[in-house]
């Protein structure tokens, strides 16, 4: 008999065009690059085989926000709060979110959430004496060479302060020692900081010089903040990154790798166990 899917995944999203030739591809995206370093099996099957990654993008319970809706309404909120502090946050934070995207009002424990997300923060040495101060961009897309290829990318916020630029990303599905991400382009610590550190690379590419930081901020109470070092995680980022291109023009993304790795939370956990079985 033949093993249903999981009533979560989308049947319709299934139907995707057969993939281009990845030998002949010329870009490619820092999120991509990082999933196929985690694991060269799931990036065969969502980036080669076009398998959504659905698995926390089911609808959420009448009460309480899934993950994928923290994520997306905490970015949105800092990308609205800028440099404005609590005092921003407070003027946006309600049961009806401006210009959000939820498609119901949220409730005191919805809006409990997303304020111990984004007040420790916003509280935080490093946002008051770094970003409140800073010329703020946010959602700054980068593009830059490597190799042969164009590397693609858009970072959360970038931050130009008096002693050069900070690289920012803002994590909320995933915490030190949490197992699910809540977006796409969150995953293992690794990664995370290999994103990062790549951003930092691409700065240094199009501007000529290193930021002054990478930094990770993740947003799940208690809150952390994690520091890329420059210039050596930037270096070694691009390193990898284009070994990760060359591996994957090479034809190489499917094989699966080797010995165990943690696939706690993974959105393509069930399409990998049917790989394996087939």
């Amino acid at each position: 008999a033949t093993e249903a899917l999981p009533r979560h995944v989308d049947l319709a999203a299934l139907l995707v065009p057969v993939s281009p030739d990845a030998s002949a591809r010329q870009r490619f995206t820092v999120t991509e690059l990082a999933r196929y370093l985690q694991c060269p099996r799931y990036y065969w099957l969502r980036y080669v085989e076009g398998l959504p990654d659905q698995v926390l993008r089911q609808p959420s319970s009448s009460t309480g926000l899934s993950a994928l809706d923290i994520g997306n309404l905490a970015h949105h909120l800092l990308r609205m709060v800028g440099t404005g502090g609590l005092d921003a946050l407070e003027s946006l934070l309600g049961p009806i979110i401006p210009g959000g995207r939820a498609l119901r009002s949220l409730d005191e424990s919805d809006v409990a959430v997303l304020r111990g997300c984004l007040v420790w923060y916003l509280e935080h040495d490093f946002y008051r004496q770094t970003i409140a101060g800073a010329r703020l961009r946010t959602e700054a897309p980068v593009s830059f060479p490597l190799g042969d290829v164009l590397v693609e990318g858009k970072m959360d916020a970038v931050a130009d302060t008096d002693d050069g630029l900070v690289v920012i990303d803002y994590k909320t599905g995933v915490g030190p020692e949490e197992g699910v991400a809540g977006l796409e382009d969150e995953g293992p610590v690794d990664a995370d900081r290999f994103q990062v550190a790549l951003y930092a690379y691409g700065l240094r590419v199009v501007t000529g010089e290193w930021p002054r930081e990478g930094v990770i901020v993740y947003l799940r109470e208690p809150g952390r903040i994690e520091r890329v070092l420059m210039p050596q995680e930037a270096e070694e980022a691009a390193r990898k990154a284009l070994r990760a291109v060359t591996e994957i023009t090479q034809g190489l993304a499917g094989v699966p790798p080797g010995g165990k790795h943690e696939c706690s939370g993974c959105r393509l956990e069930w399409a990998c166990k049917k790989v394996e079985t087939a």
